[in-house]
């Protein structure tokens, strides 16, 4: 079975919200959603409008039905988090 990597936009509620630190909560509480997701280092922090932030990251996925489902309900429902948008796509 192959993977996958997803790039999300991971918007932040506020022009407050410290997207350094929402970014490393999703890095720590990742391994509680599946063991076999993986987060990249070196997420960038960019800036949208209006003080708003987000997180570019990455990450590593089984390529497996329903996975991305999975995780993009997971990060919705993180503290800080606003929305997220799929960035990019490709298998490995």
């Amino acid at each position: 079975m192959g993977e996958v990597m997803v790039q999300y936009d991971i918007k932040g509620k506020s022009p407050d919200t410290d997207m350094d630190k929402v970014a490393e909560k999703v890095r720590e509480k990742l391994p509680s959603l599946d063991t076999r997701f993986k987060m990249q280092l070196g997420v960038e922090i960019k800036p949208l409008f209006f003080g708003i932030k987000a997180a570019v990251a990455q990450f590593i996925l089984p390529e497996e039905d329903g996975v991305q489902d999975k995780l993009e309900e997971w990060l919705l429902k993180q503290e800080g988090v606003a929305d997220i948008e799929l960035s990019f796509t490709t298998r490995l």
